[in-house]
């Protein structure tokens, strides 16, 4: 075994390179430094160093976590912490640094002899790590032959899977590298996600990267990365260089699948062309060829691709993808004029992954939004209408209607980009959201060569007849639900203006998060390849899969799909052993599934069983590498190799180890990255005049400081996030110099950003309390601002002792703001403690630009850093369950998690009276929203509820709301008396404070009204969980007036919107009156429509829908087993049932009941019932029964 080329990939956190203090003695001796000389990194190891050689540990941990912050990779970073951690006495700590700096070693290609030195010094500390690194000997020589099999045997996806578990565990191992690449190379698109790294940059350090940019900081020395389909030159950097060559030679497998031109099928070619990259606009006007248009962003000359990179890489990637794409637009199709430009727009909604995957047909948000604001104002008259006639690039404040766009009557310019996507875009994804087929995409693609060249009314004729005539038709077989709206198909251009208007901005309300889309990709997958649209169904499912890689029913739908239609087992595999995957991480196994899906593998895959028995194999040593560690006391190397053995090798049980270590040691292996480098705005998107570096603060200033403006400016970072991620920065934000500062993130243009805010408050009149405000807050592009978090925080130092209110300054003070998105849960934290948490209905809302905002005035920003996660790791979802398990804890029994019940049923306030509408517990109002409010007499004085709580009780009395207050115990005496003035609705309770005791009351604790203060107001969803709790935000010493607008309205509107509350009150209403006694005697076609609505509405919170939905599903289930339900009906000796079964059942059918009933009387099950004696013997008494009352009237 040779322990110079040995080691294990690094996992979800990227390599690390390290040398070690013997390493660079031989390789790098130091170099006496002055400080002055030392960039950031070299003084925060230099002050580390000094540290570390006084004895202050704790100051020496900060600096080179510091250090590790600003360069990862850095090997005197690792070593340094190694010799912390043994000073400190941590051998948790020090084995897994001199892991690290084994490992990353490796991966830099340290010389043979340094790396010697090295693996021996682990072997002392680490005796087990020889049995860790000898996994490479025993596994490769079985996985590198299957590998070679697969490959030989053109099965691409799996072949990348086992060379990816080669790499797993020997990461430096060249020839699976070099296999990857190639098999990747190839013209599809699904290969290349699963062939990227997690780091383009692992092998490469901050430092190295840094000389590297020094060295081809010219034109003249640009630097130069050649690709199979494009050469990319740039002088902006290695990443930039790196990152866009693997974006583009991605973008290219794109191009040939869209424009169906130089696909393996097709066997045209395509020519390589050159891309060039300018670090600035000047370069790109000077140095570009031609020179480019002034106007230009980018620009296509038929051999070469020319951009700039000015405000940040995506949008920069965005503009090439544009300009690209015009190579394959001249090439496979007549399109001119717009249409070139429109279809070249498609693609600049391309998304990039951190790891350089590219994702196709998404929103450009730099077209949508500023689209969707031109036409919120409304529609050009004409094609001139709205320019400035002193400026040519003058952008209209209206929109262009359709039909002025196809007229093409107009000079080419930046304001047409917009409007000519939004068109293109429409046309390709207008969409029947029941049988999800793409309206006009087919007549679309018949209307680019049909186009070619023509304008005003010929144009307009010629887009009339191709594509408005001819929209793909209904699939026949699907049924549509009654209240689904019928998709509008426009006659004439004129008609098509209200429709593209309504889809754009409901697109972009969807991007935002305002609008919450229901898009059920499996189902139309099935429908599209029932009706034989095979394109169309690959697509619906490849968008299913980036929505929700773990749906089981999917991964399994499309492996079907992949082999039946597209001859694709080896993909088809690859699903399915995903979908194993998942069925096996379930807490309650489906065996049958699981037996099921491993047949499948086994037709699909030949070799897949012996690639499962090499996979048990790895999965028994790695776990026994495990408990080895685990034994051993080493934390932080069990969650290192579990983590990585979970994700990369896909062992199902290791992410329990994983957890299992978090809880015991209560670390993490996740390492911040710092964002403000102390010294310039590199790695941020630039342009923005009010934030400037500021040797290590980042000084933002916005004008002039104003309590009542809420102008904003934001500084985003250049960065593309795809999982979880964190940001933090301590801010300086003084009370009376700026309105507030704080984060933005899920950015998608100017106003449509998600945003945490800090107001660090104004002077407020006696008798007030000196209160800073958090707030989360969402802009969806146009229209007010939404508040979903409003929370009291203390702008006074935390360490300082506490002041009296009337000692208290306006200087401020420095405070911690971090901000953690998990899934679709958002947290804030302030100074270090969780004040707020909200869900979001979709990931897809948070996902964006992020960085940093302020208001008018002045702030300070240091300290800014963030944590980007890999998409797949789930390691910041379990940190984030310990971490509020723990927070729960510390406030007592209470449940609370740092004061907040969100997401819990809080405790029901205890009084010592009520003096109205007495209440019992929670349960009593189930059903419907409640709003509990903790209030005084004082402070109803200075901030007034009474009225508002009376408006709110009336304007939602219809869907149920209870409102129960409870006020102070000190204002027991005098409430009745106050409550004669001052009305409130609903139950109302005075709390109660122990006899003999002092304090503010039982409930006004329980509620942390020290920390919150007055009025605290909790929001109750149906099931009694807190949905919202805050302040309602009215000011001190202002009256309120109707509509008495609050940060309470739009949690409750949402609430009842989304639990349909409205529609819920009324089916009720017909439920008990009707549908119940219906269903009662029988009357199954009177119930049946109560029954199927009462599925809209959540069974858990609405227990009478639950009823009926569950009534209805018995039904439904019996007719689904007719052959169990024919034994049933028989062993309980009423066969008459079937007849009411199959009746019931004609009934639910409708139009086909006829034939149903027909149908299902026929079957044997059911005829056996049918003929048998008991159920003869009946049909004869209910014929006599029918006929008695004749008898009768005929005696008499």
């Amino acid at each position: 075994m040779d322990p110079c080329n040995l080691g294990l990939h690094a996992g979800y956190h990227p390599p690390m390179l390290s040398l070690g203090i013997a390493c660079l003695l031989l390789v790098n001796p130091p170099v006496p430094q002055d400080v002055g000389e030392l960039s950031a990194f070299g003084l925060a190891i230099d002050r580390a160093e000094r540290a570390l050689e006084a004895g202050q540990l704790d100051q020496a941990q900060a600096l080179v976590i510091r250090a590790l912050e600003r360069d990862r990779k850095n090997t005197r970073a690792w070593d340094l912490r190694a010799r912390w951690a043994k000073a400190a006495e941590d051998r948790d700590e020090e084995v897994y640094s001199r892991h690290q700096q084994y490992r990353l070693s490796v991966a830099q290609g340290v010389d043979r002899k340094v790396l010697r030195t090295l693996w021996d010094e682990l072997l002392i500390l680490d005796p087990l790590a020889r049995d860790l690194y000898g996994l490479k000997d025993r596994f490769l020589k079985k996985l590198i032959p299957l590998a070679e099999s697969y490959e030989k045997g053109e099965r691409p996806h799996s072949a990348i899977d086992v060379w990816k578990k080669i790499q797993a565990i020997d990461p430096e191992n060249v020839e699976a590298q070099l296999s990857i690449e190639r098999i990747a190379a190839s013209p599809d698109p699904s290969l290349a996600g699963e062939a990227k790294p997690k780091d383009l940059f692992a092998d490469v350090t901050d430092e190295w990267i840094e000389e590297y940019d020094a060295a081809h900081g010219t034109w003249d020395e640009a630097g130069e990365e050649e690709r199979p389909n494009y050469i990319t030159v740039t002088d902006a950097g290695y990443h930039v260089l790196i990152r866009t060559a693997e974006a583009m030679e991605q973008m290219n497998a794109f191009y040939r699948e869209f424009f169906r031109y130089g696909t393996e099928e097709d066997g045209r070619s395509v020519s390589r062309i050159r891309v060039h990259v300018f670090k600035n606009r000047d370069e790109y006007l000077t140095l570009g060829i031609g020179p480019p248009v002034e106007w230009s962003g980018g620009h296509f000359t038929g051999s070469h691709v020319e951009t700039y990179i000015s405000s940040g890489f995506e949008n920069m990637v965005g503009t090439l993808f544009h300009e690209a794409a015009h190579q394959f637009v001249s090439l496979a199709t007549n399109a001119v004029g717009w249409l070139n430009e429109g279809l070249a727009s498609f693609f600049e909604g391309t998304r990039i992954l951190p790891n350089g995957t590219v994702i196709m047909n998404m929103p450009a948000n730099g077209r949508l939004m500023p689209l969707a604001e031109r036409m919120s104002k409304g529609w050009m008259a004409h094609a001139q209408d709205g320019y400035d006639p002193n400026d040519s690039d003058s952008t209209p404040e209206k929109a262009p209607t359709f039909r002025i766009v196809i007229e093409n009557r107009y000079s080419w310019g930046p304001p047409w980009y917009a409007p000519t996507w939004g068109l293109v875009y429409f046309l390709y994804n207008y969409q029947d959201p029941v049988d999800g087929r793409y309206v006009y995409r087919d007549a679309f693609n018949e209307f680019i060569n049909a186009s070619g060249g023509k304008t005003g009314d010929t144009a307009v004729a010629t887009f009339e007849e191709v594509v408005l005539a001819n929209p793909k038709p209904a699939m026949s077989f699907v049924e549509r639900p009654e209240d689904a709206a019928e998709v509008t198909l426009p006659q004439t251009v004129d008609d098509v203006d209200a429709v593209w208007k309504d889809w754009i901005l409901a697109l972009r309300d969807e991007g935002s998060g305002k609008l919450v889309v229901d898009k059920p990709y499996g189902q139309w997958g099935r429908y599209a390849e029932q009706n034989g649209d095979l394109i169309v169904a690959k697509e619906h499912y490849e968008k299913g899969l980036v929505a929700d890689r773990t749906n089981i029913e999917l991964l399994l739908e499309f492996a079907d799909l992949l082999e039946e239609h597209f001859e694709n087992s080896d993909r088809a595999a690859k699903l399915a052993l995903e979908a194993l995957y998942q069925l096996e991480q379930e807490p309650e196994r489906d065996e049958k599934l699981i037996r099921t899906v491993e047949r499948l593998l086994s037709k699909l895959d030949p070799k897949h069983k012996t690639l499962a028995r090499i996979q048990d194999e790895l999965a028994a040593s790695t776990r026994n590498a495990v408990e080895r560690y685990k034994a051993a006391g080493l934390d932080m190397m069990v969650m290192d190799v579990s983590w990585r053995a979970g994700s990369d090798l896909k062992l199902d049980d290791m992410l329990g180890y994983y957890e299992e270590a978090v809880r015991r040691s209560g670390r993490s292996l996740a390492i911040w990255e710092l964002a403000y480098n102390e010294q310039n705005l590199d790695g941020w998107v630039t342009g923005v005049p009010s934030f400037k570096a500021d040797s290590v603060t980042l000084a933002g200033e916005f004008g002039d400081f104003d309590e009542e403006v809420f102008d904003f400016q934001s500084l985003t970072m250049d960065r593309v996030t795809a999982g979880d991620f964190s940001i933090e920065a301590e801010v300086l934000a003084n009370r009376g110099e700026v309105n507030f500062c704080g984060f933005v993130f899920g950015h998608k243009g100017s106003n449509t950003f998600h945003g945490m805010l800090l107001f660090p408050g104004k002077e407020v009149a006696e008798g007030g309390v000196q209160t800073a405000w958090l707030d989360l807050m969402s802009s969806y592009g146009g229209g007010p601002a939404k508040t979903w978090l409003h929370i009291p925080v203390d702008t006074q130092d935390p360490e300082a002792e506490p002041e009296e209110p009337e000692e208290r300054t306006s200087a401020g003070e420095w405070h911690t703001l971090r901000l953690d998105v998990v899934g679709n849960s958002v947290d804030l934290w302030y100074d270090d403690k969780l004040v707020g948490t909200r869900d979001f209905p979709g990931k897809e809302a948070l996902r964006g630009g992020f960085g940093l905002v302020m208001g008018p005035g002045k702030a300070r920003f240091q300290n800014v850093r963030f944590l980007a996660r890999d998409p797949a790791d789930p390691a910041s979802a379990i940190e984030r369950a310990i971490t509020h398990e723990a927070l729960a804890g510390l406030d007592g029994e209470t449940g609370a998690v740092q004061g907040s019940y969100q997401g819990m049923i809080p405790p029901f306030p205890e009084v010592s009276r009520w003096i109205k509408e007495p209440r019992e517990d929670w349960a009593e109002a189930r059903g419907g929203p409640q709003v509990l409010v903790l209030w005084s007499i004082d402070q109803n004085k200075l901030v007034r509820i009474d009225q508002w709580l009376t408006y709110l009780e009336e304007g939602y009395r219809d869907v149920g709301l209870k409102v129960v207050s409870v006020v102070s115990t000190h204002d027991d005496e005098k409430l009745e008396e106050y409550l004669l003035a001052h009305p409130l609705p609903g139950s109302v309770g005075v709390d109660v404070l122990p006899e003999n005791s002092v304090g503010i009351g039982e409930s006004f604790e329980s509620y942390f009204i020290r920390r919150f203060n007055l009025p605290r107001v909790l929001l109750l969803d149906l099931d009694g969980t807190v949905l919202w709790e805050g302040d309602p935000g009215f000011e001190i010493n202002e009256e309120p007036v109707e509509p008495y607008e609050s940060f309470l309205d739009d949690p409750l509107e949402e609430l009842v919107t989304d639990r349909k509350l409205r529609e819920l009150a009324v089916w009720r209403t017909k439920w008990e009156r009707y549908g119940a006694p219906a269903l009662a005697k029988g009357d199954f076609e009177e119930a049946l429509p109560m029954l199927v609505e009462a599925g809209d509405y959540d069974p858990v919170c609405e227990p009478r829908a639950a009823r009926a939905s569950a009534a209805l599903g018995s039904v439904e289930a019996a007719l689904a087993d007719l052959e169990g339900s024919a034994a049933s009906l028989e062993a309980r000796g009423v066969e008459t049932g079937m007849d009411v079964l199959i009746g019931w059942g004609a009934i639910i059918a409708g139009e086909e009941a006829e034939e149903f009933e027909k149908e299902h009387r026929a079957r044997k099950d059911a005829r056996d019932v049918l003929q048998s004696k008991n159920h003869r013997d009946w049909i004869k008494v209910l014929k006599a029964c029918a006929a008695f009352p004749n008898r009768r009237g005929t005696d008499a």
